[in-house]
């Protein structure tokens, strides 16, 4: 059924509608690839896409190049991939849904024995353009590699999706190395995670990657195991906030090195001893607030970079308790019924007839208003031409918690905007390009402060300084 789905799909005009049969079942032993395509709407209603043939490398059920406003509803996505849950290197390129500088919305997706990932959000063919979207209210299961991959993305959010049987890493942030790649505002909340080889979350900056949030994930039956590598790059403001397990594993749980702007707070990690959290090698760290149960420290610090002004790491009375969260899981399973395969072109998706509904109680205790330090919401930025002779400019960025004040920094870093040292007397918000900066990259450093406390942040690096009238 490739080439006849192909074919049908080439014949409808951008923004079309697209609707499977309910409960259909169609062979796919090719790629259902689609390129330069605006605003298609595949509405599955149940229906399922189905390998039998032994998998290939690079063989995905779908693959979108440089297309925008897709959306993928409510489909079942089944390779033929044998061993979900155990890594085979030669076919891990064979996803479900293979994006490549393409926008998505994936929902209502069920995704299993797969080479590769459920998900993967890669970089065009035009060598620049990003992939983005969302990928939400589905299960993923029995890879070979990730649940969701991103090598080239922005503006991602992955929410309310369940994960087991990962044969490599559940998350993994993992870009490239050269010119296009990177992960620019990836938001992982909300999922629920089962068992996994490697580690739930990755972060490898082999590119530029900031404004990372991996929050509100539950593990079930395995402990929450967070990595970052090292590479060219330092990935810039991380959060982990309030996830939590009902396992306990050894330490490290968390090891998190090369950062600019962490923040780990309120998870919930149960340990069997150690520490919760190893920290190397990273600015403006925020560790406070996460219970550790049966656990012997919160976090530890080594190699803080001398040239971070201010290298801060503060922390509350640990929350350690004694006993495992109480995790409950509602798992969903939707089957296929082979039919006849036939298609149609609507101009209105069908109405979902099932719904579910779920009830909670909250109760809450009036408090006191606590102020805290500032936290960053965007980078701050630095402006204008990187030649000797001429004024860059920085901004602040955008700050919660009411910043009262602002103190700057600059900071003369390799060629690859790495190994940066404080430039001296450089602290106001400009700074005159001088001859020493000539093939250096700069940063700059923002403090923020406000009565509880300063919180930093550091820029992305400028272009490499010339110096246009040396010879």
């Amino acid at each position: 059924m490739t080439q006849p789905i192909l074919t049908w799909i080439a014949s409808v005009p951008d923004n079309s509608t697209l609707s499977f049969t309910p409960s259909a079942c169609y062979r796919i032993e090719g790629t259902l690839e689609i390129r330069g395509r605006t605003g298609l709407d595949f509405e599955g209603n149940g229906a399922a896409f189905r390998s039998f043939n032994a998998p290939e490398d690079l063989r995905a059920l779908w693959r979108v190049i440089g297309s925008t406003g897709f959306v993928f509803h409510n489909m079942v996505l089944t390779g033929s991939y044998a061993k979900g849950g155990t890594f085979t290197s030669s076919l891990q390129h064979a996803h479900a849904i293979d994006l490549r500088g393409s926008s998505a919305d994936v929902g209502g997706i069920t995704a299993s024995s797969l080479g590769g990932d459920c998900l993967y959000f890669g970089l065009g063919y035009d060598g620049v353009t990003k992939s983005s979207g969302s990928f939400h209210d589905s299960s993923c299961s029995l890879t070979s590699r990730n649940g969701v991959a991103v090598s080239a993305g922005q503006n991602i959010t992955v929410k309310n999706v369940t994960l087991g049987k990962i044969g490599y890493d559940v998350f993994d942030i993992e870009p490239n190395t050269g010119p296009g790649w990177g992960a620019q505002g990836i938001t992982i909340t909300g999922n629920t995670i089962g068992s996994y080889a490697l580690v739930a979350y990755s972060i490898v900056p082999n590119a530029p990657i900031s404004n990372q949030t991996f929050s509100n994930n539950i593990v079930v039956g395995k402990g929450l195991k967070i990595a970052t590598g090292t590479g060219a790059f330092r990935p810039n403001t991380v959060a982990i906030t309030g996830n939590r397990s009902d396992t306990a594993l050894p330490p490290n749980a968390m090891n998190l090195t090369q950062i600019d702007g962490l923040t780990v707070t309120g998870n919930t990690v149960p340990m069997a001893g150690g520490t919760m959290a190893g920290v190397d090698n990273s600015c403006y760290v925020n560790v406070s607030g996460n219970a550790y149960p049966g656990g012997d420290s919160e976090f530890a610090v080594t190699n803080a970079p001398s040239w971070c002004v201010p290298n801060t790491t503060t922390t509350t009375t640990p929350m350690s308790t004694t006993t495992s969260p109480s995790v409950t899981t509602t798992t969903t399973t939707t089957t296929a019924t082979s039919t006849s395969a036939t298609t149609t072109t609507t101009s209105t998706a069908p109405t979902s007839t099932t719904s579910t509904t779920t009830t909670s109680t909250t109760t809450t205790t009036p408090s006191a208003t606590v102020l805290s330090p500032p936290l960053v919401s965007t980078l701050p930025s630095i402006s204008g031409p990187a030649n000797v002779g001429k004024t860059l400019s920085a901004s602040t960025g955008s700050w919660t918690g009411g910043p009262t004040g602002y103190a700057y920094a600059w900071l003369r870093c390799d060629s690859g905007g790495e190994h940066c040292a404080p430039i001296a007397g450089a602290t106001r918000s400009a700074y005159v390009l001088v001859p020493d900066d000539t093939g250096a990259a700069l940063r700059v450093a923002v403090t923020a402060s406000n009565a509880a406390g300063s919180t930093g942040a550091t820029s992305l690096p400028t272009n490499v300084i010339k110096n246009p009238g040396s010879k």
